[in-house]
């Protein structure tokens, strides 16, 4: 299986990863024998029997629980070697497995941590350099593979400051920060998460205008004006790539500015015994253009990841929780859906996953899986795609911005068989 956008920061993923969400339990921090471990049998089964090579975590997950569990389930995948970087931390851990580090991605995140309001948002440099520590101590893992900007939309509206307050600390403090922990080696890639497509949008902008290029802060070389992806790798989007909302394709409000450099030549007769010189001047022209986020992406070489294909509970047979923000008509269709789908002997949680994971443009989605028994359940749906070719006819990314045929919509390769059960989150 493979999809034509899967590889980010160097890294190539498979279609279907686990996302490791989890509650805060009472006997905080666990240990090895606390009941909230667990999940380490899914995590290994997952990893070491299923194909999955990416787990993503974060401090908010749980407030510490989720990294500190995965810590615990990497010592029994991964085997006992230096991870080609030392620790920043003297203490670490021995592990028994047998997996390369290099063969598994481990993500997480920063700037937000705690349940109390107060305490849980923190977008400062210092922080964020703390966090990364601690999560590299969590996991006892030497680098993060991908280091993500966690929710950036909650800091631009913060009742204390303003938009452009947010966005200034973002551009003097976190990001500066997060390059730091990649020059450092804590960090091999950057991403950014967040649920307005916007607000994403803005930030990348932002990133080329306050950070440039060829300023030393890991600018992708090459001929792509465009580039965007000076600081960030990576896109994590969510509840945009399902059943009921596809605004990362349909919603094409979102600028990109391109620069094309026409070359003239002017015959200059000259008397000099070499005979003709010629002169060349250079005409720029600047154009911006209306795309989706997801072309917008694309475009600026930012690899683009989806999670939540089940729209946070909203596409389950159980439905979602109390605090869903969905409105209510939005959840009496879901459960109109559901119940059509239970009619046909067919499952809406399978049919948002296979519909989910057929996007071409979308090289990894994450979900959340709790036990053994829905790692099963996603990793056959994902089966179905073995012999799709999410390759064939992608598109050469040498059409003129103006075309509006490319990504319009997503295109899918979706398998003929819809049937199946399982209920991730």
């Amino acid at each position: 299986m493979s999809q034509s956008s899967n590889r980010f920061a160097g890294f190539q993923c498979s279609m279907f990863n686990a996302q490791c969400s989890m509650h805060t339990p009472a006997n905080y921090p666990p240990t090895h024998h606390s009941p909230t471990c667990h999940n380490m049998p899914s995590s290994r089964h997952a990893v070491l029997d299923r194909g999955i090579n990416l787990l993503d975590t974060a401090p908010w997950y749980g407030h510490g629980i989720s990294e500190i569990v995965v810590g615990y389930a990497l010592d029994t995948i991964l085997s006992d070697d230096r991870d080609g970087f030392d620790p920043p931390e003297p203490e670490r851990r021995p592990r028994n497995g047998s997996l390369p580090r290099s063969d598994l991605i481990v993500q997480t995140k920063i700037g937000r941590y705690e349940s109390d309001p107060s305490n849980q948002f923190d977008f400062s440099h210092e922080t964020t350099l703390r966090s990364v520590r601690r999560s590299l101590r969590r996991m006892n893992c030497g680098y993060i593979d991908v280091l993500q900007l966690h929710d950036p939309e909650f800091l631009l509206g913060m009742p204390a400051a303003s938009a452009e307050t947010g966005m200034e600390i973002l551009m003097t403090e976190t990001i500066p920060a997060l390059l730091e922990c990649k020059r450092r080696g804590w960090a091999r890639g950057l991403g950014i998460t967040g649920y307005p497509l916007e607000v994403q949008h803005e930030i990348l902008i932002r990133c080329r205008k306050h950070f440039g290029r060829n300023n030393g802060n890991d600018v992708n070389d090459g001929d792509d004006d465009n580039g965007m992806a000076v600081v960030f790798d990576q896109s994590l989007v969510y509840c945009h790539c399902n059943l009921h909302d596809m605004s990362l394709f349909l919603d094409r409000s979102f600028s990109i500015v391109s620069d094309k450099r026409t070359l003239h030549g002017d015959d200059i007769s000259s008397s000099d015994d070499d005979g003709e010189n010629t002169m060349t001047t250079t005409t720029t022209t600047t154009t911006t253009t209306k795309v989706s986020f997801a072309q917008f992406c694309k475009r600026t070489d930012v690899n683009l990841m989806c999670a939540a294909p089940l729209s946070m509970g909203l596409l389950t047979l159980s439905g979602p929780p109390s605090w869903h923000p969905a409105s209510p008509s939005l959840k009496e269709a879901c459960v109109e859906a559901s119940q059509l789908c239970q009619r046909s002997d067919d499952d809406i949680s399978s049919l948002a996953v296979l519909f989910a994971l057929s996007q071409r443009e979308v090289g990894c989605t994450l979900i959340g899986m709790k036990n053994k028994k829905e790692v099963d359940a996603a990793a056959d749906l994902a089966g179905r795609f073995r012999d799709v070719d999410f390759d064939d006819d992608d598109d050469d990314d040498n059409d003129d911005d103006d075309d509006d045929d490319d990504d319009d919509g997503g295109s899918s390769s979706f398998p003929s068989s819809t049937d199946g059960n399982g209920e991730m989150c």
